[in-house]
This record gives C-alpha cells, sequence and structure tokens, in this order.
C-alpha cells in the first residue's frame, strides 16, 4: 500500500504541517512507500464553487507549480508526488487528507481523514464520502460520530519535538515578564498584563526556546498547541487561557493530555499540576510515534484490502 498525503508547506511553526510531513517522513523509514502533495486553496475554491474546484483539480493545472513550490524538510524523508493522480483511483493508494480538506478533491478510492483538529473548526465545512476512514489526532479531538465513516479505533499522534531546544539548559537564574501566544485563539480577549510579555506567534523554536527559558509564565491563548508543553520543558510555567464554555474535562478529556498545565487565568489557586509527568510524557510520545504510525499502518492495509 502506498500513500499520499496532502499538506501544506513544511512550517516548523505551524502544528499541522510538522505533522503531516513528519508522518509521510516515519512511513518512509519504516519502509512503507509514502508521498506527499500540496494542498489546494480551499476557501478560495469554496467560494468559486465545489464543482468549480473539482473541475480544477481534474485538470490539475496547478500540479506542476504546486509540486515545485511545495517547501519540504531537509532532515524528512519526504518525496513529492509526481505522478499522475489518477492512479490514485487504484486500489494501492491510500490518500491522506487532513481534516480541513473538503471532499475529495483528488478523487481517491481510498481516503483516510486525519482528524488534527475538530472538523469544521478551521474552515466551518466538512464534507467526506461514504468508507472514508476518520482517524483522531489525540482526545482534545471530539469522537467522530458521523454516519457512513469509519471510526479507527486507536489515536494517530505524530509528533516532531525540538527537544534539542527546549529543555533546562541555559534558563535564568532569575525570571521575569511573561510570554504568550494567540495562534488559533484570535478573537480572545487579552486577560493578562502586556506591559513586560513577549509575543511568541512569529518567532522561531530557537527564539521561543530562549524567551521560554528567562520568563516566569507562559499564557497561551491558543487551547491546543505544543508550545504549552514546550514551555515546561523550559521551567516556564504554562498557563491555557480556555475557550467559552469549555470545562477542563471538556478540554483534554484524558487527564495525562493535561499535565503540567494550568488551565484558566487563576493559575495561582490551582494545585501545581503533574510536571515531572508531564515531561516523561513528552519523550514517551516522541518514542511512540513509530509505533502509533506502524499500527496505522498495519490497519489502513488490510481495511482497504
Amino acid at each position: 500500500m502506498r500513500y499520499l498525503i496532502v499538506t501544506d508547506d513544511w512550517n516548523e511553526k505551524i502544528g499541522g504541517a510538522v505533522c503531516l510531513h513528519k508522518l509521510c517522513h516515519i512511513i518512509n523509514e519504516l519502509g512503507g512507500s509514502a508521498y506527499i502533495i500540496k494542498s489546494i486553496d480551499q476557501p478560495d475554491l469554496l467560494k468559486r464553487g465545489f464543482l468549480k474546484a473539482l473541475s480544477d483539480f481534474s485538470r490539475y493545472k496547478i500540479r506542476l507549480a504546486c509540486v515545485k513550490k511545495l517547501k519540504t524538510n531537509p532532515d524528512f524523508n519526504t518525496p513529492i508526488y509526481m505522478h499522475n493522480v489518477k492512479d490514485l483511483q487504484n486500489d494501492g493508494w491510500v490518500v491522506i487528507y487532513p481534516e480541513v480538506v473538503y471532499g475529495n478533491p483528488l478523487r481517491a478510492k481510498n481516503v483516510v481523514r486525519w482528524f488534527l483538529h475538530n472538523p469544521t473548526f478551521h474552515t466551518g465545512v466538512f464534507s467526506y464520502s461514504s468508507n472514508d476512514v476518520a482517524v483522531r489526532f489525540n482526545t482534545a479531538i471530539k469522537p467522530i460520530n458521523i454516519f457512513g465513516l469509519k471510526p479507527y479505533d486507536k489515536f494517530l499522534k505524530v509528533v516532531d519535538y525540538p527537544l534539542s531546544l527546549y529543555n533546562m539548559s541555559g534558563i535564568m537564574n532569575e525570571r521575569t515578564g511573561s510570554a504568550y501566544c494567540i495562534r488559533k485563539g484570535l478573537g480572545k480577549k487579552i486577560i493578562h498584563d502586556l506591559s513586560d510579555s513577549i509575543l511568541i506567534d512569529n518567532l522561531s523554536h530557537d527564539d521561543v526556546a530562549k524567551v521560554f527559558k528567562k520568563t516566569k509564565v507562559f499564557y497561551s491563548y491558543d487551547t491546543y498547541t505544543a508550545y504549552s508543553l514546550f514551555a515546561i520543558l523550559c521551567g516556564c510555567k504554562s498557563v491555557v487561557i480556555p475557550d467559552k464554555n469549555v470545562g477542563i474535562n471538556d478540554w483534554y478529556p484524558d487527564e495525562r493530555d493535561r499535565f503540567g498545565i494550568y488551565y484558566g487565568d487563576d493559575y495561582f489557586g490551582q494545585d501545581i499540576p503533574n510536571t515531572e509527568l508531564a515531561i516523561k510524557r513528552v519523550y514517551d510520545e516522541v518514542a511512540a510515534s513509530e509505533a502509533s504510525v506502524a499500527s496505522f499502518i498495519e490497519f489502513s492495509s488490510e481495511y482497504f484490502n
């Protein structure tokens, strides 16, 4: 079985792109066969109508232009798909779409929907076909109980944490101020003091690590970002500002996913999180990524055969 993963350019600051490129890399490192292909501009195509979108993609006007522009990680084994898209209608291919892709623009016969976030969160729309496989990233993704979708009973959690940067090496003896990110929390009211606070949204991992190693607290207005864990690795208190009407158990049903993170702005009134367990879990997840992918390969090969 060969896999084609629909993704945007490699960008170390965008978790979805990191996961998709890493998935391709691991499949190949495990001896499988995987490729990546550029995702189409869904919002633009949807504005022009879904039928027009299919027409554009069936002619695949953007194929050569997009594959040339698709940025990859030079340290990853992520070959770009350069073959005829009609081949994807054969039994030997599985196309993996992230949840932001509407429908099946590649007209693939075998389709996996990898939910890196809850469906409709980013685009407001979601379309699928009968017998598509629904795969969740972790417990933050609500169970996908949609008629016609085949649920995968495990999680496909693939991570690529830059642990050589996020650690306790070179931390400041006296910490000052705070750091914060907005990211997917755009529109939320800012509740912390900005007078001595550093926005990390556009910083590289190297620069973010330096910030975490000198600040006291990290506030994340994005409730689902690995930066909340990266702060912990650098000895910085990690606080997540909740979404409206989302309780702590709704945020992450599995307590282990909440280790080390304060949920809510009144973190001084909360019990100290299990920081050491959080750090251990980070390293465990890195080590477990290959096993997670291996299980997915076994399942998808059996299901689509």
